[in-house]
């Protein structure tokens, strides 16, 4: 009988850390999924910015082009 309660009180006790480490596992996977989709969105923000970079510096040179002819 002994026996039996300490075996039930051993998986009682493993099944609370198995639930604990699936619960963090879980939380862990949409944590990252929610943080990359606030970098892809921040990546995208980034690359409009960058064309607009771009194009503002190949107007700056073709000014100075035309300036310095």
């Amino acid at each position: 009988m002994m026996g039996e309660f300490d075996l039930w009180q051993s998986v009682l006790r493993e099944g609370a850390f198995a639930a604990l480490f699936v619960w963090l596992l879980l939380y862990v996977i949409r944590s990252t999924s929610e943080r990359e989709q606030v970098l892809l969105r921040l990546i995208e923000t980034l690359s409009q910015k960058y064309d607009t970079l771009v194009k503002d510096i190949q107007e700056i040179q073709a000014y100075l082009k035309e300036r310095l002819k």
